[in-house]
């Protein structure tokens, strides 16, 4: 979970698709930002001054998301990672 620097947006991992993004000032859910999930949750943070966020994943992967329309900027790749326990399609 992260809370923007002026405390108007949060951005949670939902356990089960992905993230949401709330509007605290009136409680209302903006919408998600779907990817791979298995019930996990995975960090989150904001960047470049709440204009992105940047979501960890289970898949190897981090993405960087544009936070008002929600597209997917660019993903980072890494390795070392190994989930044993639950298979899960990753795109």
């Amino acid at each position: 979970m992260s809370v923007s620097q002026n405390g108007n947006v949060i951005v949670v991992s939902n356990l089960k698709d992905g993230f949401d993004i709330y509007h605290l000032d009136n409680s209302s859910l903006d919408g998600p930002v779907m990817q791979p999930s298995d019930g996990s949750r995975v960090p989150v943070t904001f960047i470049h001054n709440w204009y992105a966020f940047l979501g960890g994943s289970i898949c190897e992967q981090a993405h960087i998301w544009d936070t008002k329309d929600r597209t997917l900027l660019t993903t980072l790749h890494h390795d070392g990672i190994q989930n044993s326990t639950n298979e899960v399609t990753c795109a």
